[in-house]
């Protein structure tokens, strides 16, 4: 993997306008090497592919001062948008997630779902809606590092932040009553869950005889797990947390397309775009979508089934098509239409 280098600017540094600077979310910083990375992991590959292009792009180094300028064109990913003032409306696009504060200037979402949720939100509380109406829908793009493994292991995986809103135990739930191994592994640091549901999460791996608590894992390790796994089980339910929106993205769903495992997620989310990208909105040939049940034990029930089919439904050429379409090239060239660049 590339490593990412950041500096300081003034306008004074910045060559032309055609200069771009990325912004990063603050909270995680690049470059990322193996550690965890969301929003991150999206920057730090969106830079390298420009860098490889060569574009004018700088990285926005949240450890030094910023110096007010409009002399480049500014791609903001953080998350509340801090710098958002400095910038003038013709330079400045902000790529909103969920857990964004939009901008008001010229966003850029995600996926649909998190659009529909800033459009309802607005106008609960009496916003005019004519201008998110006008934002587009940009799906992001991630390095393709993964590969398919035809000697698929009968594990499910959870691969995620090992929080409630992730439905880790929900995931190991549906993998019990399915009598299916499950290996759980993901982020416990920053943005995880607290110490007491880690191992509420690690005791019900112990009490299941085929469930394995791996916690954090390097890039490497992700991709193996990645490309043995039977299923990727992702359960993200976003609704218990107060006022927040659905699953925004889920980089971890196109990881595991790109390893050819299909992904079992919930609809309303954007998981459900990433897989059903080009298919139906019931059902991909990439993996099986379950709605919300009425009880928690109703829907730990629905991703049981879900396991239960998934062999059935899928196929690996069908996960790497789907996938495929989450390029960083390709989320590059959706943005050079929208700021206007030719390179």
């Amino acid at each position: 993997m590339s490593s990412v280098h950041t500096v300081n600017y003034s306008a004074s540094e910045l060559p032309d306008n055609n200069s771009i600077l990325l912004i990063p979310p603050r909270e995680i910083r690049i470059p990322l090497g193996d550690n965890y990375g969301g929003i991150e992991r999206i920057v730090e590959d969106l830079y390298n592919h420009m860098k490889r292009c060569n574009v004018k792009v700088s990285l926005l180094d949240w450890d030094k001062e910023f110096t007010d300028t409009d002399g480049f064109m500014t791609l903001d990913f953080s998350h509340l948008k801090d710098l958002s003032i400095f910038f003038p409306s013709t330079s400045y696009i902000a790529y909103t997630f969920a857990t964004d504060r939009i901008s008001w200037k010229h966003d850029v979402f995600a996926t649909k779902v998190v659009k529909d949720w800033f459009r309802k939100v607005n106008l609960l509380t009496g916003g005019n809606d004519v201008y998110l109406s006008s934002c587009p829908v940009v799906y992001p793009g991630i390095q393709d590092i993964y590969s398919y493994n035809e000697q698929k292991e009968e594990y499910a995986l959870f691969l995620g932040r090992i929080a409630p809103y992730k439905g880790v135990l929900e995931a190991i739930e549906a993998a019990k009553m399915m009598n299916l191994p499950i290996k759980v592994a993901g982020h416990t640091g920053m943005f995880a869950g607290s110490n007491e549901y880690i191992k509420k999460v690690k005791d019900a791996c112990e009490n299941y005889s085929r469930g394995e608590f791996i916690g954090d894992v390097t890039t490497k390790q992700k991709v193996d797990l990645l490309s043995h796994a039977r299923c990727l089980i992702a359960p993200s339910d976003w609704s218990m947390l107060p006022g927040a929106p659905p699953e925004s993205f889920g980089i971890v769903a196109v990881e595991a397309l790109l390893s050819g495992t299909p992904v079992i997620g919930p609809t309303d989310s954007g998981i459900e775009e990433i897989v059903t990208k080009g298919k139906t909105l019931s059902q991909s040939r990439a993996g099986e979508l379950v709605s919300k049940g009425k009880t928690s034990e109703e829907t730990i029930k629905r991703y049981a089934y879900a396991m239960r089919i998934i062999d059935i439904i899928t196929d690996a050429k069908s996960c790497r098509e789907v996938g495929s379409y989450f390029t960083v090239e390709r989320f590059w060239n959706d943005l050079k239409q929208l700021i206007g660049v030719s390179r």
